[in-house]
């Protein structure tokens, strides 16, 4: 059964999904989560703070990232505390540790 959270996003769009659809669309967010933020850590400047689980970079290169990307401001000041136990779901699977994922820590 779905949790009374989710079951109330269904209900107030005022659709009915079965719990596949559901899952599935909770599945591909995170996927495309997983994707853009590791898209900006491959770019020079950024970086992922380990202690404080958060997209870093400079005040410019933030501001160049964001003027291409404006889907990108929500990670700016955003807690990651999830994004290394997504990319064990999503990411290469040839990494076999999860501290391989911390490879873009400065």
């Amino acid at each position: 059964m779905m949790s009374g959270m989710h079951m109330s996003r269904v209900v107030l769009l005022g659709m009915k999904y079965n719990k596949c659809y559901v899952l599935k669309m909770m599945f591909g967010n995170a996927y495309v989560k997983v994707k853009r933020i590791t898209s900006a850590l491959l770019i020079n400047g950024f970086a992922l703070d380990e202690i404080r689980q958060t997209m870093t970079a400079n005040d410019d290169v933030w501001e160049a990232y964001i003027k291409e990307h404006p889907d990108a401001l929500t990670y700016r000041d955003k807690i990651l505390d999830d994004y290394c136990d997504l990319c064990l779901i999503y990411d290469n699977e040839s990494q076999n540790s999860r501290s391989s994922y911390f490879k873009f820590s400065t």
